[in-house]
């Protein structure tokens, strides 16, 4: 069987000697959740799924915009 290669790095590991697979380290298994994170790297959405988060947030944004009374307080 052949060495995997880490996604992060790419170098050729042995899978036996990796606690941390895929990644060959834990460093480079930091580096990716860092990117996820940063939201440098992410899984791509199709144009409909963009269009239907864009319209939620709008609505989520508007019924936030109540204003506080303050006898309330």
């Amino acid at each position: 069987m052949s060495n995997p290669q880490c996604p992060s790095c790419g170098i050729l590991f042995e899978k036996a000697n990796s606690k941390t697979m895929p990644f060959c380290s834990q460093d480079c298994r930091q580096l990716d959740l860092g990117k996820w994170l940063n939201e440098s790297i992410r899984i791509p959405l199709s144009p409909e799924e963009m269009a239907e988060r864009r319209q939620l947030a709008s609505f989520e944004f508007d019924n936030n915009d109540e204003s506080i009374d303050e006898e309330e307080i």
